[in-house]
């Protein structure tokens, strides 16, 4: 009798301890992920003055390297970004385009030199105001099933779905996307389309249509809602 009540307790206990041990590991790796971060010491500030233009002044970025070893290094850059216009960043592989992408989407800090939008020197008090204007699609993306912060219009989001073929397989209803079981090519379609309702004053995207139909990179490139 006494085994017949104990039964149903240990094997609870037993199909926990995966669970657990599954916990303890991702808990690990976000400890590891979090170690390699940069620290940074983001002042809250105002909202950023309007800009028409960001300037790079002799900017660089130094790689850490291992075991002492200096990493790979890029710049100095001087260049002027127009608002309103649509700029190409082209070179090899290994020569730097990521990390200038990075830096002028303020994910990275700049080893030297100074970035400005507009007037405004980007430092520790005003570049979290400045990376809210800022949409990028890199590689490494993630999606949500929800827009955060902002007020959806409807008619605006099924335009987008409609535009790049993705009626079919989502919806936008109650403030949700109805999946995000796609295929990575419609995933990137997807970002785009988050990209697009987010409204932001400067947007970059890496390769956005590599992997692309031709339908999609002449949508991408050629029609004016995109530009």
């Amino acid at each position: 009798m006494v085994m017949l009540y104990i039964t149903a307790p240990i094997a609870v206990i037993l199909n926990t301890m995966p669970h657990m041990t599954l916990a303890q590991v991702s808990w690990g790796r976000v400890k590891d992920l979090l170690a390699e971060l940069p620290r940074e010491q983001v002042a809250p500030t105002a909202l950023p003055e309007p800009w028409t233009s960001i300037q790079m002044r002799q900017v660089c970025y130094q790689h850490h390297g291992h075991d002492d070893n200096h990493g790979f290094r890029v710049g100095p850059f001087d260049l002027e970004f127009l608002k309103g216009e649509i700029t190409f960043i082209v070179g090899g592989n290994g020569s730097g385009k990521s990390t200038l992408c990075k830096l002028l989407t303020l994910h990275y800090r700049a080893s030297a030199g100074e970035i400005y939008f507009g007037n405004q020197l980007i430092s520790s008090d005003t570049i979290g105001a400045f990376r809210q204007d800022i949409a990028a699609i890199y590689s490494d993306y993630h999606l949500f099933d929800r827009i955060f912060g902002l007020e959806i219009d409807q008619g605006e989001v099924d335009h987008y779905l409609k535009l790049l073929q993705l009626e079919h397989k989502v919806k936008y209803t109650n403030g949700r996307f109805s999946t995000l079981s796609l295929s990575d090519g419609q995933r990137r379609r997807m970002a785009l389309v988050v990209a697009l309702l987010e409204d932001k004053e400067l947007y970059l995207f890496d390769e956005w249509a590599a992997d692309q139909d031709p339908t999609f990179k002449q949508a991408f490139y050629l029609e004016p809602v995109m530009n």
